[in-house]
């Protein structure tokens, strides 16, 4: 018996799809970013800045919940989340303005 192949047809449909799939699943993921623990705080923001950086055009309609997450943490009560998030928000516009996004 042959290998059977996966076939994917990856047009706007699929990728508006999968996106709105995983905008569901960072919901649950991101809403961790409450726990009490700072460094627990601190990996969900390293995370929403990784995929800001990352897959903020084929995750664009995750970027408004990951913005929130790193603002959110501003006024952390622990300086290394606070100055974190602030870092990764600035970066961050940078990108914005080099793409001309809004």
């Amino acid at each position: 018996m042959g290998k059977r192949q996966l076939i994917i047809n990856q047009d706007k449909r699929w990728w508006n799809d999968t996106a709105s799939k995983v905008h569901h699943l960072l919901k649950r993921i991101l809403s961790i970013g409450i726990h009490s623990h700072w460094k627990l705080r601190l990996s969900v923001c390293q995370f929403a800045k990784m995929l800001l950086q990352n897959c903020n055009q084929s995750l664009e309609n995750c970027v408004p919940l990951l913005v929130d997450v790193l603002v959110a943490h501003l006024n952390d009560d622990y300086k290394q989340v606070s100055v974190f998030s602030r870092q990764a928000l600035d970066s961050f516009s940078v990108i914005v303005v080099a793409r001309g996004m809004s």
